[in-house]
């Protein structure tokens, strides 16, 4: 296999020389940035209170005419269920402020802004049809808004979150008990999590007419789709019920559901409903007009960031500690996620934690209906990933959120998806034998051996290096690839020159451009036989897999000096130093 030296994959890879990490060619020069500065305008929106003095909470003038205003506690600012809950959304347009002296905004019942309304025809009726025709919640840079556990923030179809922070004050997302300093560096479950709904396109919903898609190329969204039937699209979304329900799904593929920059999320991932964790952020259908970058999940039970439909692009994307899948698109999901580092934890020792990371990345293509209609309406999922470095974490196959070991990319249930330019690692499992079976990349079922052979996958210049390269070897030899949901997926190849794919996945991965590598973990100190053997600390002539240098070009502009608005990654802003550095194996914290 040919393989080009100059390969241009993400600089994550060199940008995250930390420091205390050894050599490299990139110096990390980031400061303590456990305090962020405050560049916003910290004017005051509310009353006075009882001294005559301004009062520093926000507030808001509900229907009834009567003014809602959060009530000072020190440096913070407390807001009850009369102020907001999930039974008492806020309607109309709210600005948090940051507050002096790193306080925050605390809630005691969920945030929710804008209403929720079961169907299309009734949002129409109330005179909301897209994003921006509904309440806007207003975060200003270096905010920290904190929740309880069982609470979460949702933004409803037709209202927007501005959530703009800088690199040097971003917002934040958390529970109470982080403000008050009662949480441990990897603790889960805090609070729920964020939830945002547009009127995207959803295959969960029928359409009468479909777009026209090109290979390798974005939707064309000219017009607006045409639904079938009942002329409706309105999903509840998965985890919230009763007064915490939410819909999203419809018509408007360019909806526009605000924007996220330099934004946190930390310690959620609490149920709202029985045996429903919610994700760092459940985007619902979310328009390809919402902005989304600089945006980070930290410790969450389930999901980092999961996508049911919508064509909302992601760039750079930070995951750390994710329990279950750090990436995860679902029915129909178009978009780009461009630059990522997903570094899940390290722990097979049970005092670190029995759920450690599911996959890094799971592409589904239709979890609400039959991926067979979804195939012949041609709507699947066609997510792409550039510029991704993956680190899954170590574990034995009863400690995964899912049963199974560490894991790079899965996928199921009739997609497209592309990967370029990533790496995909599993192998900084420590010398525990046990651990040595974590996989890079999993085709689950019979379904999914058919995508590989109707060429619906693209993976080109990628290095995938892990102790087991799949987790199960596929024979596509005896796939019959004629049935007709499959035949005009086949020209979407974006080598036509290759046809339909024929063998193991091992194969499938090296005929389609990449590196791969089955290595064993952690030479002896100082050796440097493959990529991951100081995988932070090696120059770059010194990186080898399979005998074959790899330099990196510069081909992301995420890079060291991107990284500092981050937690959990760089000292003086994380509460504990990454598993795999200094060369500690998992049970060594």
């Amino acid at each position: 296999m040919e393989f080009n030296n100059t390969f241009k994959v993400s600089a994550l890879v060199l940008a995250m020389a930390l420091a205390g990490c050894g050599g490299g060619d990139i110096i990390l020069d980031a400061s303590d940035n456990s305090v962020y500065t405050d560049n916003s305008d910290n004017s005051v929106t509310g009353g006075l209170d009882g001294s005559g003095d301004a009062n520093i909470c926000a507030s808001y003038t509900d229907e009834s005419g009567v003014t809602q205003q959060g009530t000072e506690e020190d440096d913070n600012c407390r807001y009850t269920s009369q102020f907001v809950s999930s039974s008492n959304p806020i309607l109309t347009n709210i600005t948090f402020s940051a507050l002096e002296n790193g306080g925050a905004h605390i809630f005691n019942e969920s945030l929710y802004i804008g209403q929720n309304y079961s169907s299309l025809s009734e949002a129409a009726d109330a005179g909301i049809t897209s994003g921006g025709d509904g309440a806007s919640l207003f975060i200003e840079a270096g905010a920290t808004l904190a929740f309880q556990s069982g609470t979460a923030v949702v933004i409803n179809r037709g209202s927007q979150i501005r959530a703009e922070g800088t690199s040097d004050a971003p917002i934040t997302f958390t529970s109470e008990t982080d403000i008050d300093g009662n949480i441990t560096p990897e603790e889960t479950g805090a609070w729920g999590g964020m939830v945002i709904n547009g009127f995207g396109f959803t295959n969960g919903c029928e359409y009468e007419s479909g777009w026209e898609f090109e290979p390798n190329s974005a939707l064309d969204e000219g017009s607006a789709l045409a639904l079938v039937t009942d002329a409706d699209c309105s999903i509840a979304v998965e985890g919230l019920i009763g007064n915490d329900e939410t819909t999203y799904g419809g018509e408007l593929p360019e909806d526009n559901s605000g924007e996220l920059s330099y934004v946190i999320v930390k310690h959620a991932g609490s149920a709202l409903s029985p045996g429903n964790e919610l994700n760092g952020i459940t985007f619902g259908a979310v328009g390809s007009e919402t902005t989304v970058s600089n945006l980070e999940i930290y410790a969450n039970i389930d999901d980092g960031i999961e996508f049911f439909g919508g064509g909302v692009d992601v760039e750079n994307y930070v995951a750390l500690y994710i329990q279950d899948d750090s990436i995860d698109i679902d029915d129909g999901y178009y978009g780009t996620i461009t630059n990522a580092l997903v570094i899940q934890g390290g722990g097979i020792d049970a005092a670190i934690g029995t759920r450690t990371g599911a996959h890094c990345v799971e592409s589904d293509g239709a979890s609400t209906r039959n991926e067979d209609t979804v195939f012949d309406e041609d709507y699947l999922s066609r997510g792409t990933i550039t510029n991704l470095t993956c680190i899954s974490s170590a574990k034995n196959e009863d400690t995964a959120g899912n049963g199974d070991p560490g894991a790079g990319i899965n996928f199921e249930e009739g997609h497209i998806l592309t990967v370029t330019n990533s790496i995909i690692t599993t192998a900084y499992a420590g010398d525990d034998e046990a651990a040595n079976d974590n996989y890079c990349f999993q085709a689950e079922d019979d379904i999914d051996a058919i995508q590989l052979a109707a060429g619906l996958l693209t993976f080109s210049e990628n290095i995938f290096a892990c102790p087991d390269m799949v987790a199960d070897d596929l024979d596509l030899g005896t796939v019959d690839t004629t049935s007709a949901q499959y035949t005009t997926s086949v020209s979407r190849r974006s080598d036509e020159s290759a046809g339909p794919f024929s063998g193991t996945v091992d194969a499938f991965l090296d005929d389609t451009g990449n590196l791969t590598s089955e290595v064993t973990v952690r030479a002896d100190e100082g050796v440097t036989t493959n990529i991951l053997d100081g995988f932070y600390t090696i120059t770059q002539t010194e990186m080898l897999v399979d005998g074959t240098s790899v330099s990196f070009a510069a081909g992301s502009t995420f890079t060291a000096s991107d990284l500092g608005w981050t937690y959990g990654l760089i000292d003086g802003a994380r509460g504990q130093a990454l598993w795999f550095e200094d060369g500690q194996t998992p049970g060594d914290r």
